[in-house]
């Protein structure tokens, strides 16, 4: 995956969550399926990756340099 992709990828995530600006609250605060997270969950969850990734995946990638110990999953997403 190169630099370019990489830039393609986050612009195409952020015109689809700004997409989500249309839903109505309760569209937004209900779950997409039974038993399953509601919209404004998943894109909660989303940020907490996206820093990781951005503060502390990305240089190394840019730099070729082993990547560091990811965070554990499940504490994460919690």
């Amino acid at each position: 995956m190169n630099k370019d992709t990489v830039i393609k990828h986050y612009q195409h995530s952020i015109e689809w969550v700004q997409s989500l600006t249309e839903l109505t609250d309760k569209e937004w605060r209900s779950a997409i399926a039974e038993g399953k997270w509601s919209i404004a969950e998943i894109i909660a969850h989303f940020v907490s990756w996206d820093e990781f990734i951005l503060h502390d995946r990305l240089k190394e990638c840019w730099n070729e340099q082993a990547l560091p110990q990811a965070p554990d999953a499940h504490e994460m997403n919690q």
